[in-house]
């Protein structure tokens, strides 16, 4: 639950606190900056997957600041998250019983409207690499990699690459990483 907050001096990163917390103990959640500070989305703990939200944020006199935003349809552990715009989007991920393959849009201009499922992704996936980016049509979020846990306990590793066009709610296959790749 500790949080570690380091500062940028002199083009070198320094340990500047230890003292603030988390709300609880989390590990392995999906974490993107916004304008307004830190997400985290879902994670978890000894209790098992989480579906909390939280917004973390520094004021200017140094005071942390941890807002609960919408909670996530489901407990989930493992996905991936990025931001385009004003708009946070959160894919795949795993919890006790399965990998899913959802991707989810919360607008942080209207967080009442909370979490709202857009599409399938391609396949399960947690463990994934996710970002941004553009094409002529506007925006395109990137998901690549990953992996898929199977019930004989090895995972299946991913090198596939697919690009979803935010405007046409649409997945399309890109070419293959070199490599599998996950975590």
């Amino acid at each position: 639950d500790r949080i570690f907050l380091y500062r940028n001096e002199r083009h070198q990163l320094k340990l500047h606190s230890t003292s603030y917390k988390l709300p609880q103990t989390l590990a392995y959640s999906a974490n993107c900056t916004t304008p307004e500070g830190i997400l985290v989305a879902g994670g978890e703990n000894e209790n098992g997957a989480s579906d909390k939200v939280w917004l973390i944020r520094f004021t200017t006199k140094g005071n942390l600041i941890i807002t609960i935003l919408p909670a996530l349809p489901l407990p989930i552990s493992n996905a991936a998250i990025t931001i385009s715009g004003r708009t946070v989007y959160l894919a795949g991920g795993e919890n006790s019983r399965e990998t899913v393959d959802q991707l989810l849009a919360l607008d942080l201009d209207t967080l009442n409207a909370g979490w709202k499922k857009l599409t399938e992704i391609p396949q399960p996936v947690s463990h994934a690499v996710f970002t941004t980016g553009k094409n002529n049509n506007g925006p395109v979020l990137y998901l690549c990699g990953g992996r898929r846990k199977n019930s004989n306990g090895i995972s299946t590793i991913y090198n596939d690459c697919w690009a979803y066009d935010i405007k046409q709610n649409k997945w399309e296959k890109k070419a293959d990483l070199p490599y599998n790749l996950c975590a």
